[in-house]
Order: structure tokens, then sequence, then C-alpha cells
């Protein structure tokens, strides 16, 4: 009896994901043939058939639905709640780049790394999948599943990210097919954030909103409850139409936050605090959910003080932040100064002795014995 009803579950599930991809290809239809004409986003015939096969296999590649090992999350105001009204304020960390999600993920990203990040008071992990990984490398989602449900058993909320930036447009109908994926396998699991795309510069805001909009729709048929993640405009420093075009025009969604990022090294100055705080002052969710203490480029400085105006800053204004990047990456044997790790010498236990000068400052600012903290 009990195999007749878990059959009977998983063809409710695959006729409902059959039905509802219709919807989402029908829908995208006219703007992926606008957009087309632009030259930008048609795909080759082989992308076109390892999407294919995503969509076909999607049920065989979720054996189970993971469950939940956290309260669920609402935003009222300004502010974040689980369902015992507990304000929640995110601490965490972001992984190293995904085009090491074979390479180097195996060895940084193990039930260890996850248990000493949580011990330091880390609440949330955030993960990333580049459209053309997704596209290109079918078995990258089911990949990425594992790390999301290594945190989800570590107690940790995740932040799971397309990483669609300027080009975020260009791929659309994939990141349908990515999130319908992830809501269906995680639409029991209150840990996921779903960020809809990462760094969407040179757009506007009525372009991300139609956007983030539809992505939402497209997440909550399955996960109706999931908190979402959207970009504000940027850059952050952007003033005039764009933010008064959002302050004025916000998602038309419940439960959804909005994200900035912020390399102190380059960035941090006068004018992109005013813009983070007429947005805060406006009752805007908030959530840093990717920050260095270097310049934008991840690898050059390790700017102290003014990561710590940086984190005062959001301390004061009781924001979140993610910081970039849980790793000892680096790129043709240079060292990125943002890794919390020295270049090639990773251990899962992340004592004091193997960490950057990033590393152990954000290590110790999170336990709260870093000296200035």
């Amino acid at each position: 009896m009990e195999k007749i009803k878990v059959t009977l579950v998983k063809n409710d599930l695959f006729l409902r994901f059959i039905a509802f991809n219709l919807i989402i290809f029908l829908s995208f239809a006219l703007k992926i043939h606008a957009y087309a004409t632009e030259g930008n986003l048609l795909m080759t015939e082989d992308q076109s058939e390892n999407i294919s096969d995503i969509q076909d296999s999607t049920y065989n590649d979720i054996p189970y639905i993971k469950e939940s090992t956290l309260p669920s999350l609402h935003v009222n105001g300004s502010t974040i709640y689980n369902e015992m009204n507990e304000e929640i304020i995110f601490c965490g960390l972001c992984c190293g780049t995904s085009t090491r999600i074979t390479s180097d993920w195996p060895n940084w990203y193990n039930d260890q790394t996850f248990k000493t990040i949580k011990s330091w008071g880390v609440n949330v992990f955030r993960i990333t999948l580049k459209p053309d990984q997704y596209v290109n490398h079918p078995d990258y989602i089911n990949l990425l599943c594992n790390y999301i449900d290594l945190c989800v058993d570590n107690n940790l909320y995740v932040i799971v990210t397309w990483m669609g930036n300027r080009d975020y447009l260009n791929y659309s109908a994939q990141a349908a097919s990515f999130f319908t994926y992830l809501s269906i396998k995680y639409m029991n699991c209150n840990n996921i954030i779903y960020e809809v795309c990462n760094e969407p510069f040179q757009s506007s805001w009525n372009a991300i909103n139609e956007y983030a909009t539809s992505m939402i729709d497209i997440i909550r048929t399955n996960s109706p409850n999931a908190m979402v993640a959207v970009p504000a405009p940027y850059p952050t420093t952007a003033t005039g139409n764009n933010i008064d075009s959002f302050l004025s025009n916000p998602i038309n969604r419940e439960n959804v936050i909005y994200t900035v990022h912020m390399y102190v090294g380059g960035q941090l100055n006068d004018t992109t605090l005013n813009a983070l705080s007429l947005l805060s002052d406006n009752n805007i969710p908030l959530l840093i959910s990717e920050w260095g203490t270097t310049l934008s480029n991840g690898r050059d400085g390790f700017f102290e003080e003014k990561s710590l105006i940086w984190l005062d800053y959001l301390k004061d204004r009781r924001i979140g932040w993610i910081n970039f990047n849980l790793s000892d990456v680096y790129w043709n044997n240079t060292p990125y100064n943002s890794s919390v790790v020295k270049m090639g010498e990773w251990n899962s236990y992340l004592e004091d002795n193997i960490l950057s000068p990033s590393g152990f400052f954000i290590k110790h600012y999170i336990i709260g014995d870093y000296p200035s903290n």
C-alpha cells in the first residue's frame, strides 16, 4: 500500500511538472523570439537538447523531496522573521566560483566544512550556478543539489543564485527551467531562498521587475511560501530614475527581499552608503548577498578599516550579509585575497593558521572576538 501511495504522489507531481512547463515555454516564446532578433538569446541545437534532457529526466533525477530542517521565513516591513516571529539577520559565506564545481568543490564543501562554519555562528550559505553551466552540463544541477542538501542537513539556510549578470534576460527560459526543478525538489524545504539573478548591470528596474516577477511566479507554483531574493537596481550608486522607479514600483509579490553587492576597497563611500540608507529608510528589506574585503576583482587588497566601517553600518541598520568567498581559490597561481583560506592550504576545519588575512577577519568577526569588533 505504501508503494502505491508513493507512486500516486510521484505521478501527480509528474503531471504538474509537464503541465507547468508547457505554460512556461508558451509564456516565454514571444519574449524569446523578441530577444533572439538581437542575436543573443537563441540556443544552439545541442544546448536546446541539454535543456530538454533536464526537463524530461526531472523526476528520475529527484529520488526524494527534501524536507526542512529550519523554520520558514517571512518579511514584515524591512525585517525578516521566522515562523516564531523571531528576527533573523543573516550572517554567512558564499561559495567559490562554480567553475570549480567538479574540480575543487568536492574538497571545499563537505559535511565538516559546514559544521565548522556553523560553529562560528554562520546561519546561511550562498551557492551559485552560471547559466552556461546549466545549459552545457545538465548533470551539474544534481551536483548543486548535493551541496544544497549538505547545508540543509547542517541546519543552514541556503541562498541558491542563478548567476545571470548583464546577460540575464538572454537566459530567461533556462532560468525558468532551473527554478522549476529546484522549487519542486525543495517544495517542502524552508531552508531554501531563491536569488533570481546575480548582477544585472546596465538594466532598468522595470526590466528587472518584470523578469523577477515571472521567476517568482514560477517558484511559487511549487514552493508557495519560498522567500525570493531580487537584485536592487545596479550599480548601488544609482540615483535618479532607476532608484526612483524602484521605490515607486517595488515587486508586487510578498516575501521578497532585495540584494546588493559591495567590495569595500573600491565601492564603499558616502555615495553608496547614502544610496543604501535611502533604501533602508524607505522600509526596503535588504540583504548584502555578496561582499568582499577587497577590490571588486576579489584579488587585490585587504581593507580592514573599510570592512569594519561597513560591518558597523550593517549592524546599525540590522542588515544581513554574506561574505565572498569560502575557498582557497586562485587564478593562474595568483591568490584571491577575498578567499577565506590561503592559496593551496585548504582543510575543512579552517584553523587560524591556514586563513588569509580576510578569512581570519571574517571568522573572528562572526565569532565575536576580533580585536576591533
